[in-house]
């Protein structure tokens, strides 16, 4: 992945990008939004040429390199620019690094519950947009409600309700130490192996954002 750190693009435009994928907007659309500001443009093409997208073809426009990345990818790096474009020093935004681990271990929860992709994706954006109160200093609300998020999440991320409101509360319960969360692990039928082999791949992907963010 390349490097998150620096000013990054505004809040604001981020948000409206967010808001367009989630509503399903034309890629057009999202292109005229992105074309808006140099930064965030430049930065993505360099995430598409990175190493872990490899491109066979030449990029030949914003939209090409939208397509090319996938909706998908283009939304999880967007959550992540949320918080490392409020980076503070060479120490980075500490909301990242707790965000990026809450989204990856409650995605990796929900596959290991053999929960579909669309469930993952949207147990990931709960995780991610869990701290967005405390990154803007405003009610949850207030950011959310313009992001046209689906019920499960908007609920989730608002009230705790749910399946994906439980499992939030559940990673959160889980960041004061083991033993608070035994309970809960047993009436989420998560077995002890699975919360492990989650818990180690969620430590692995978020030490990786966090040396790219400081990179």
């Amino acid at each position: 992945m390349p490097q998150l750190h620096g000013k990054g693009p505004t809040q604001v435009m981020l948000l409206k990008i967010l808001a367009q994928i989630t509503g399903d907007a034309e890629t057009r659309d999202i292109e005229a939004t992105l074309k808006q500001d140099p930064q965030l443009s430049v930065q993505l093409l360099r995430l598409v040429n990175s190493a872990a997208f490899a491109p066979a073809a030449r990029i030949s426009s914003f939209a090409h390199a939208i397509t090319m990345l996938g909706r998908r990818q283009l939304q999880r790096w967007l959550q992540l620019l949320l918080y490392a474009g409020q980076s503070a020093g060479a120490g980075g935004n500490p909301l990242l690094t707790v965000a990026a681990l809450r989204a990856s271990l409650m995605e990796g929860l929900c596959k290991a519950n053999r929960g579909d992709k669309a469930i993952q994706d949207e147990a990931f954006m709960v995780g991610m947009f869990s701290l967005l109160d405390r990154l803007f200093g405003k009610p949850l609300a207030d950011i959310v409600g313009p992001l046209n998020l689906v019920r499960d999440v908007n609920d989730a991320l608002l009230t705790r309700s749910g399946k994906l409101g439980e499992l939030l509360d559940l990673v959160e319960k889980a960041e004061t130490g083991p033993d608070a969360i035994v309970s809960e692990l047993r009436r989420a039928g998560i077995g002890n192996e699975a919360w492990c082999r989650a818990q180690i791949e969620a430590l692995r992907w978020t030490l990786q954002i966090s040396r790219d963010s400081q990179a």
